[in-house]
């Protein structure tokens, strides 16, 4: 009756133990990224766990990733490291390692009162190997203009691969299949990114994680930036100062300069990539030495003489000599220079400049000599001699004042009076200065002894 509250007969539940039989388990190769980790559930993924007197006989299988949830009453999973050790995780993997799992399956109940043998757990270990893949970059070479900054863009590949060096294998290949996310990657480098002189080969490095706490790993190939030179001719002109006056090589402005070609200096480059980035501006600066063999550049004022002064001069581009400039010189603005050849040592002339001075004679005896003594800048300079009522000049003088003082010893019957004193510069290069000469009422010998007088005796008389 199925409304009876009471059975009418009840039967006695057969009780039997049934063995738990050997358990065998295959754990799965994990291929990971540098720095990655596994967790429970990663490395459980792809575990599998027979039963069975012998493997080859087991006819209970499990895969662990589609347990139902009432084998997990049955069935209990561990993990260990490579060292032993108990984990429910593996992180921040570097090298190659491996793990273990254990599958253990334990009975539920303890199998007392049933026929046959009670019941116990068995269990079965699998070990599985961990491959770190690491990152490998290519770089390539590049080309920069002098004074332009190389970023390291155009050297940089697109992306890394991930390979592992061992097993040969890189983690796109078909029969690999990658744990976890690719992690961010970036590049050190042994030399900064910058402005170079001269062509570099560069190391590069790659970290792996954040910048503050990253793996390095030497996983790059060194590359070259090529830096291209600027061939700069220099172009100078003569030119000129007075005599006596300070030349300053500071002041120099009769030059200008022409980038001819831009050009790699070293030889056994032979082929190089394409140059990139626009023409940088080229700068030059001079400076100035006393010969052509000088070191030190001349700091000061050069004095004025009669001679011509060859100045010489050296290119330089952000305060660095520009070794490889040559230096042509023209004639200028000064005329009968000779010319100059085209030359890697450069050099200009300063060309001498003089002024002149006139003296004039006024109120003198005709025929009669007068000497006259030239003062500039208050010493004695030159001496110069008038006959009569005539006039001097004198050339090839230094820039400087000009007096002129009559030799009373040869005019002393004369009182003398002169114009002004005259400043020749390179603003005022000639000038002229007058003496002029009044009788003094002297009429004595020319030694001074007794008075001239005409004719004293008479003429015509016996």
């Amino acid at each position: 009756d199925d409304k009876a509250e009471e059975p009418v007969l009840v039967f006695n539940r057969p009780q039997v133990n049934v063995p738990v039989k050997n358990v065998y388990v295959t754990a799965a190769d994990k291929n990971v990224y540098l720095t990655g980790s596994l967790n429970a559930a990663q490395l459980q993924a792809g575990v599998t766990a027979v039963a069975g007197e012998t493997e080859d006989s087991a006819n209970i299988s499990l895969n662990m990733n589609v347990l139902q949830p009432w084998q997990y009453e049955y069935v209990n999973i561990g993990f260990k490291d490579a060292n032993g050790n108990a984990t429910t995780e593996l992180e921040n993997l570097t090298t190659d390692t491996s793990y273990s799992v254990s599958v253990t399956i334990d009975p539920k109940h303890t199998g007392e009162g049933a026929s046959g043998a009670v019941a116990t757990k068995k269990t079965g270990t699998g070990s599985g190997n961990i491959y770190v893949f690491e990152p490998y970059a290519t770089f390539k070479d590049s080309t920069i203009y002098q004074g332009n900054e190389a970023d390291y863009a155009d050297n940089k590949p697109a992306s890394v691969t991930w390979e592992h060096e061992k097993t040969g294998r890189v983690s796109t290949d078909l029969d690999v299949t990658m744990t976890g996310n690719e992690p961010d990657t970036g590049y050190n480098y042994d030399t900064p990114a910058g402005k170079f002189d001269d062509c570099i080969t560069i190391q590069p490095t790659i970290y792996v994680g954040e910048i503050e706490d990253n793996v390095t790993v030497n996983n790059a190939n060194s590359f070259t930036v090529h830096v291209l030179k600027p061939l700069v001719q220099v172009n100078l002109s003569d030119t000129s100062a007075y005599y006596g006056e300070h030349y300053y090589p500071n002041s120099y402005k009769s030059w200008t300069t022409k980038v001819l070609s831009w050009k790699e200096s070293h030889a056994d480059h032979e082929k190089i990539p394409e140059v990139s980035g626009e023409v940088p501006e080229v700068k030059v600066t001079l400076q100035y030495y006393g010969n052509e063999n000088a070191n030190t550049a001349v700091q000061e004022e050069i004095l004025m003489t009669k001679q011509p002064v060859n100045v010489y001069v050296k290119a330089f581009r952000d305060g660095k000599e520009l070794k490889d400039a040559t230096f042509k010189t023209a004639c200028g603005v000064v005329a009968n220079c000779n010319g100059h050849t085209e030359s890697a040592i450069g050099y200009y002339t300063v060309h001498p400049l003089t002024c002149t001075l006139t003296i004039k004679k006024s109120g003198g005896a005709a025929g009669e000599p007068y000497v006259f003594n030239v003062y500039k800048d208050g010493e004695k300079y030159s001496e110069v001699t008038i006959v009569g009522n005539g006039s001097e000049t004198i050339y090839e003088l230094p820039v400087g004042e000009y007096t002129v003082e009559e030799d009373t010893s040869w005019s002393w019957r004369y009182s003398d009076s002169y114009s002004s004193a005259v400043t020749l510069s390179s603003t005022h290069t000639s000038d002229s200065i007058t003496c002029t000469n009044a009788s003094n009422g002297l009429i004595y010998w020319l030694n001074g002894f007794s008075q001239v007088l005409k004719n004293i005796f008479g003429i015509g008389q016996n």
